[in-house]
């Protein structure tokens, strides 16, 4: 069996190895020398069986190392603290925060960041690094802190601020009109926080805190999912060899306007990698594309000597290795180069500690790791690779690369220069010196939103540490065991030459204030504990790396990720790697992966790539300032108005147009159904007809026939129902479509002969069926529209036979559809006739014409006050009206009252029936009557058998019924005791069971006032009508014969009203009283108490009162869906 005694590692090793300098390889063989001969001296057989022992450990060693593979998102790094150092998690407090309010609220009492920015940050570019810093450098710092945090995408809800910008600011307000102010939102943070002293807001790190290549791979699995290839462990390559995909998947990465063309650009035009803003700057992308090529190189190694992993063995054997190279790189190649110390400085590393939180601190994001912006320079110099030290002079026409003219366009500029002449001129150029000047391309000039295309990064730092309630200056010292400072101790040398920045003395001070020089001292009121912490560390630099505070803090951040770091390369019990290829690993330099991921030659770059020294190959032409540089745009606002004139005119007549069309549609389908009736079925009719049977949906069973149609009840409604017939009990249904509920009942049981009126054969349409009036007497009439003539000759069949059956007879008459639907005597039209009816019977009761509505009878087809006279009332209709059921005994004594002096020529003599005329003759008696018609007309409505005598019992039912007829409700009990009392002050006999007329007059002639007029209250008409005019509201009313000097129509139709309609009128007031309750509350909520966050700040009063409008559409529309 042959073994295979090669280490993936340890052979990559070794061939990295080879590639160093001369030196170190001659120095490293001569050690591996000396160990050979030292062992050969002993016993070669022993030896080699050791060696064998060795590579067979060794090779499972390799294999183990990608048994428990490191999460993306940063998980379980930590077992016992799982969620430390992973995506979403918070913002590590290494001080005591200090928000206005001790909660979240910014502290308004500090000065404009925008002032102090012009004040303390502006100065004239171009001045070099004293310590030779290339830009490769700055540029790198960007990576790391793209690798480790993400901590100022906005909230949301949003929550904007305004920067104060002064009069006149030479960028920002060139026309001196006072009223910009650059906008600010904050960032994104955890929303159980922020409620209470003891919880203040904390925000929230959107990448791993780790070391972990996450600004390669990601940090969630669809994203590295998009990123790989699936062959060999290595990520997927697009069009261009060494270059990943565009963005075509859309993956969501940050695509921000151009400010230098601001509009917004096809994201599809962007380089995929793990991280959303690695599209932002050339120097950014350049970096991105080296690790990319980086991982692939080393995957492609791990396949040729292990053929047998898997793809996902070689992808998380290469990530590895990317991590751990990367790792060195960061803490013993940048980190002792930025805090300006040696190597041997940093601590030794003394194992993995689980107890050390792995955070970014609040001080380390906002503040301390904002140092290197001081070092970026305005422009980006452009080498050739031609290995003749020759840089581009026509950039764009210009001798170096922009930046505030290239910001998000990184992917054309490293498509069109390529990576090596990107990094060839990093590394030769140098970078702005170490101080408290930013340069304007990114104090003035860097990129914004839409609404405000330019920014000033020296202003957000400054808000984002107020943001995150960092303390001040001293305070933050204190946090950090360093001795708080003055206005003079700050920067010693600064001072030296820039004395009137502090106003040490009171004479100073109020020399400068005379002559408004904002200076320092001035705009924090000489109070130097309010001196912001990002302010006060950038002045502490003085040309040599960061001052004190800010390498306290980046020092303690970066120990604490590799000592709180599980996978970190150098811990040896998670067996990762072993103590050779730690070794090997600590001597990869970035310069070494520049040199195997691009064509850059050994003597085309130096050794070490983050200083330029005096020998290094090809020095840059000339320090870059921004005299002879494309000058920047300046910033613009977007008008969402501006140059879209024409669309906005025609966007505007469109929505104005839309609803006519919509209503002349509308209106042009009522006509048409007013003409036709119906002409097109609803869709759930034309669903239920495509799915019924050949027979039309027609179902016979048990001696009944059941049907769809739709009935016709006005010109303006039609409703669909099921037609039920029933031969066996002579009877007719209307049913409802879908619950089956009866919505109305004719029995023909009572008729001799039912007439039926059809449409013609020539008016019916093509495809539809007929429409069908059912007139029944003492009834108003049924039209149905029928499906096909077909289900007509079904239903006429089936309805003759069911009458044939009981003798009865059907008479057809045929008509025009128009003809037809005028003459039926639907529902509404018999409810406006009886409506007339009732006040024509008012207005001759009581001689007032005002209550006579005569002007309408030419619209309810009556032709002459004749045919008034000649209606008919059913008890039905009576109780209706009154707003009583049929079986109420009062209704029953009432209308047989009425009926007792029926003229057989009239109505045959039946007392179901009773005219206009015995209506007013009874109405007449009871309001213009004397004593003695009245109290006989009671009488008469108890004596229901005329034999001049009443049964006591009957009279007290009767006396019991007016009480349900005046809408009272009193207990059985008391009204008998209110009865028997009453007969007893009559003189009556408690023992009589026989009340006679004389009893009559002498129970009511206790009443007082019995000669007023007296009418009958239609609470049942009040309720149901609804006519045009407002006086059939209220011609119901019975007059008084005394004329009352004040007009009591309006209070009485008022409380009719109120007393009709009670039920609704207390559900409308507690609903609209709830909705008002709530409006108020969260228009106070929005107005007062939540107006320094959200966009509120932004849109005034209008944004709440917008929101809370929605809301109340939204609670709306679900009810109406839930109803």
């Amino acid at each position: 069996m042959k073994i295979n005694n090669k280490n993936p590692f340890n052979t990559f090793l070794e061939q990295q190895l080879l590639n160093l300098n001369f030196k170190r390889r001659k120095e490293i063989l001569r050690i591996n020398k000396l160990i050979l001969l030292q062992f050969l001296t002993k016993l070669k057989i022993f030896l080699f069986i050791f060696i064998i022992l060795i590579c067979k450990v060794t090779k499972n060693e390799a294999l183990q190392r990608v048994s428990e593979y490191q999460r993306f998102d940063g998980w379980f790094n930590n077992l016992a603290n799982p969620q430390w150092g992973s995506v979403g998690s918070r913002l590590h407090r290494d001080a005591p925060s200090s928000y206005q309010d001790g909660v979240y609220r910014l502290d308004s009492s500090l000065p404009s960041a925008r002032v102090i920015s012009e004040l303390m940050f502006k100065g004239e570019p171009g001045i070099p690094s004293r310590r030779n810093l290339t830009t490769m450098f700055a540029f790198f710092s960007q990576v790391i802190a793209y690798e480790i945090m993400q901590s100022t995408q906005n909230s949301c809800p949003l929550e904007m601020h305004k920067i104060p910008v002064e009069r006149c600011d030479p960028i920002f307000d060139k026309d001196c009109e006072g009223k910009t102010d650059i906008p600010f939102t904050r960032a994104k943070y955890d929303k159980g926080t922020g409620h209470g002293l003891n919880s203040p807001r904390e925000q929230i790190n959107e990448r791993t805190s780790w070391i972990d290549a996450s600004f390669l791979y990601s940090t969630q699995e669809p994203w590295v999912a998009a990123l790989r290839s699936f062959e060999n462990g290595t990520l997927l390559e697009g069009p261009m060899p060494g270059y990943p995909p565009f963005n075509d998947p859309h993956i969501p990465l940050i695509n921000p306007p151009p400010p230098q063309i601001h509009r917004l650009m096809n994201p599809e035009r962007l380089f995929i990698l793990g991280d959303p803003r690695i599209n932002e700057n050339p120097g950014l992308l350049s970096f991105g594309l080296i690790l990319f090529r980086w991982h692939n190189i080393q995957a492609l190694r791990l396949q040729q000597e292990f053929p047998e992993w898997t793809d996902e063995e070689l992808f998380q054997g290469a990530r590895r290795l990317v991590i751990a190279t990367l790792q060195s790189i960061v803490l013993y190649e940048f980190l002792p180069v930025l805090l300006s110390i040696s190597k041997e400085e940093i601590p030794e590393y003394q194992g993995y500690n689980p107890h050390v939180p792995p955070g970014i601190s609040h001080s380390f994001a906002t503040t301390a790791f904002r140092f290197p912006h001081t070092l970026v320079p305005p422009a980006l110099l452009l080498r050739k690779r031609n290995g003749k030290c020759e840089f581009r002079k026509e950039v764009g026409g210009f001798p170096a690369l922009r930046l505030c003219q290239n910001w998000w366009n990184a992917q054309d500029i490293v498509r069109e220069y390529s990576v090596d002449e990107i990094v060839l001129g990093m590394a030769s150029q140098i970078a702005e010196d170490e101080d408290h000047i930013v340069v304007e391309d990114l104090r003035d000039f860097i990129f914004g939103p839409m609404h405000f295309t330019r920014l000033d990064v020296v202003s957000t730092s400054i808000m984002r540490a107020r943001d995150n309630g960092l303390p001040g200056y001293n305070q933050l010292r204190k946090a950090y065991k360093l001795k708080p400072k003055d206005w003079t101790t700050i920067n010693p040398k600064l001072n030296e030459t820039n004395p009137e920045v502090f106003l040490l003395e009171k004479i100073i001070f109020i020399k400068f204030f005379l002559k408004k020089i904002n200076k320092l001292a001035n705009l924090y009121d000489f109070k130097i504990d309010r001196l912001d912490a990002y302010v006060g560390g950038m002045l502490e630099a003085d040309g040599n790396g960061p001052g004190e505070l800010f390498s306290a803090i980046i020092k303690d951040q970066f120990l604490r990720l590799r000592e709180s770091d599980r996978f970190w390369f150098e811990n040896r019990q998670n067996g990762l790697f072993t103590d050779r290829e730690i070794f090997f690993i600590r001597r990869i330099t970035l310069r070494d992966i520049i040199r195997q991921t691009t064509s850059i030659g050994k003597e085309d770059i130096q050794e070490n790539v983050f200083f330029w020294k005096n020998g290094d190959p090809c020095p840059q032409p000339f320090q870059v300032n921004i005299s002879s540089l494309e000058s920047c745009v300046p910033f613009m606002r977007f008008d969402h108005f501006t140059g879209n004139e024409v669309t906005y005119i025609f966007t505007c007549i469109a929505l104005f147009t839309i609803p006519l069309v919509c209503i002349g549609i509308g209106y042009l389908l009522v006509q048409r159904r007013k003409k036709m009736g119906m002409l097109f079925e609803p869709g759930a009719i034309k669903k239920q007809n495509q799915e019924s049977t050949e027979d039309e949906g027609i179902i016979a069973k048990d001696q009944k026939l059941v049907f769809p149609a739709i009935e016709w009840l006005n010109e303006t409604f039609c409703r669909s129902i099921l037609v039920e017939l029933n031969s066996e009990y002579s009877q007719l249904k209307i049913l409802k479509r879908r619950s089956g509920g009866i919505l109305r009942k004719l029995d023909f049981g009572d008729v001799n002969v039912l007439r039926l009126t059809v449409t013609k054969s020539g008016s019916v349409r093509k495809g539809q069926g007929p429409f069908v009036c059912i007139s029944l007497p003492k009834n108003y009439d049924i039209v149905l529209r029928l499906r096909s003539k077909h289900q007509w000759s079904k239903f006429r069949s089936s309805l003759g036979n069911c009458l044939l059956k009981h003798g009865k007879l059907l008479k057809e008459v045929e008509a025009e559809n128009d003809v037809l639907l005028e003459a039926a005597e639907t529902k509404d039209k018999r409810q406006s006739k009886l409506d007339h009816f009732f006040r024509e019977a008012y207005s001759r009761a009581f001689n007032d014409p005002a209550l006579s509505d005569s002007s309408q009878i030419s619209n309810t087809n009556f032709n002459s006050m004749q045919q008034v006279m000649a209606m008919t009332l059913t008890k039905a209709e009576f109780a209706e009206a009154l707003g009583m059921r049929t079986s109420d005994l009062f209704v029953q004594r009432m209308f047989a009252c009425m009926a007792a002096n029926s003229n057989e020529e009239i109505d045959g003599g039946n007392d179901t029936v009773v005219t206009f005329q015995e209506f007013l003759d009874v109405l007449r008696k009871f309001t213009q009557g004397s004593l003695r018609e009245k109290l006989q007309l009671v009488f008469d409505m108890c004596d229901l058998e005329r034999e001049g005598r009443v049964q006591r019992k009957q009279f007290c039912e009767f006396v019991k019924s007016l009480n349900i007829a005046a809408g009272v409700r009193i207990d059985q009990e008391v009204q008998d005791q209110v009865l028997e009392c009453v007969l007893k002050r009559a003189g009556v006999d408690p023992e009589r069971d026989i009340l006679t007329y004389k009893d009559f007059e002498a129970i009511f002639s206790q009443m007082v006032d019995i000669r007023r007029p007296v009418g009958v209250h239609l609470r049942g008409v009040n309720m149901r009508i609804n006519l045009e005019e407002t006086q059939s509201l209220n011609s119901f009313a019975v007059t008084s014969e005394v004329k009352d000097p004040f007009d009591k129509n309006s209070i009485s139709l008022l409380l009719s009203y109120l007393e009709s309609y009670r039920q609704h009128i207390v559900i409308l007031f507690l609903f609209f009283a709830a909705n008002a309750i709530v409006f108020l509350e969260r228009f106070w909520f929005y107005r007062y108490e939540n107006e320094h966050r959200d966009l509120r700040r932004v849109m005034g009063v209008g944004e709440f009162l917008n929101l809370i409008f929605k809301i109340f559409t939204i609670k709306f529309k679900s009810r109406l869906v839930t109803t």
